[in-house]
C-alpha cells in the first residue's frame, strides 16, 4: 500500500490559470493534489497526529486543510518548524 501511495504522489504537476493567463507547469514536491480522489484521506492521515508533537509553548489551530502555529518566542517557533521539516 505504501509503494502504491508513493507512486500515486510521484510526478504530480500543477499550474495556475486565471482568465487569459496560464503559469508554467510545476512539479509538486510537497502536499497532495488538489481535487485528487485520495487527497482528503491522505491529508487527514498526515495531519492526524500533528498536534501531539507540537512542543510546549507553541500553540496551533486547525481548520479544514489549514494550520496556523504561534508562539511568543519566534526562535522557538522556527526551531519547531525546522524540526518538522516544514521549512526549506
Amino acid at each position: 500500500m505504501f509503494k502504491w501511495t508513493e507512486q500515486y504522489l510521484q510526478n504530480c504537476n500543477a499550474r495556475v490559470r486565471t482568465q487569459n493567463f496560464k503559469s508554467r507547469t510545476q512539479n509538486m514536491k510537497h502536499g497532495v493534489p488538489q481535487g485528487g480522489i485520495l487527497s482528503p484521506t491522505l491529508f487527514s492521515m498526515f495531519m492526524n497526529d500533528i498536534q501531539t508533537i507540537i512542543p510546549k509553548g507553541v500553540y496551533g489551530a486547525m481548520y479544514a486543510d489549514d494550520m496556523a502555529m504561534g508562539n511568543r518566542n519566534t526562535l522557538e517557533l522556527h526551531r519547531g518548524a525546522y524540526n518538522w521539516h516544514w521549512m526549506p
